[in-house]
């Protein structure tokens, strides 16, 4: 923030440490969340700028913190993207949301 850069940076980077200056935040502001339950948080970024990697250090970070984080991925222009979050859930142990388990509630 308040830093400039003697040459241009292509946008694939500028768009990542942005993702990583707001991850930064909301980890910060994490344990100041509501305190009843659900809360929800909405990642919104452009292609390639690390959502889905955010969205699963968030929720391990939140677990870390007690809170119970349930993965619901909505990138429904690609769908694998939904297999990239719940891949991640399973590495992190937090269950990741998917359409499947609608049709068995």
């Amino acid at each position: 923030m308040g830093e400039t850069f003697s040459r241009a940076l292509p946008a694939s980077s500028l768009s990542r440490s942005f993702t990583m200056i707001c991850a930064a935040r909301l980890y910060k502001q994490a344990p100041r969340c509501s305190r009843s339950p659900p809360v929800a948080v909405l990642l919104v970024g452009l292609q390639g700028s690390g959502k889905t990697t955010t969205a699963g250090k968030l929720a391990l970070h939140l677990r870390k913190k007690g809170r119970r984080p349930l993965l619901v991925p909505t990138d429904i222009y690609r769908p694998a993207a939904i297999d990239q979050l719940v891949k991640i859930g399973k590495q992190i142990n937090i269950e990741a949301f998917t359409m499947a388990q609608m049709k068995t509630l």
